[in-house]
């Protein structure tokens, strides 16, 4: 059976937690942390469990930066961490001709692991860098990805990295 890894990137500013607050999403047994200047989307837009899109900076500004969290079911078809990140890499390789990889790796922490991507990439002749992190429980891969113009990647690193490691951190402690 074949499966399609999606990749979630939405076209629509560097903030901290700590500098802009923060909410907390609970919804289906995962909880998120946001910044409360970001918007969250909950409608299932492109088949995803949720987005949390940035404001946008200015009327020039025509992309929000974003996290997005799918949940894909995987019941039967046995489909571990290494398979999922050979599938993962291939389409990388065979959607986004000019996509460039600057991470593919999975990673043991505290006894957990998880597969991480970083690569970057042109959707719509705008470049973007996009980072994932999927980890597979009962039979559903977890993959929550943040996705920013490429010359904004860094600018927002810091927040979108706390929100990949607050879903990570709190599903790893729940039982989903």
């Amino acid at each position: 059976m074949k499966i399609l890894i999606q990749v979630f990137f939405f076209f629509l500013p560097h903030l901290s937690f700590s500098q802009a607050g923060n909410a907390t999403v609970t919804r289906n047994g995962y909880q998120l942390q946001y910044p409360t200047t970001w918007r969250l989307d909950t409608t299932g837009v492109m088949g995803s469990e949720l987005f949390v899109f940035s404001p946008l900076t200015d009327t020039a500004d025509t992309f929000s930066e974003n996290v997005n969290l799918l949940i894909q079911n995987l019941a039967g078809m046995n489909i571990d961490l290494k398979a999922y990140k050979e599938i993962t890499d291939k389409q990388l390789a065979q959607m986004f001709t000019d996509s460039k990889v600057d991470e593919s790796a999975i990673i043991q922490d505290g006894g957990k692991e998880y597969y991480r991507v970083s690569y970057a990439m042109t959707q719509e002749n705008r470049p973007l860098k996009v980072t994932s992190i999927c980890f597979i429980k009962d039979e559903k891969a977890y993959l929550i990805t943040y996705t920013a113009m490429a010359n904004a990647y860094e600018q927002y690193k810091k927040i979108g990295e706390e929100m990949l490691s607050s879903f990570l951190a709190r599903s790893y402690l729940k039982n989903l």
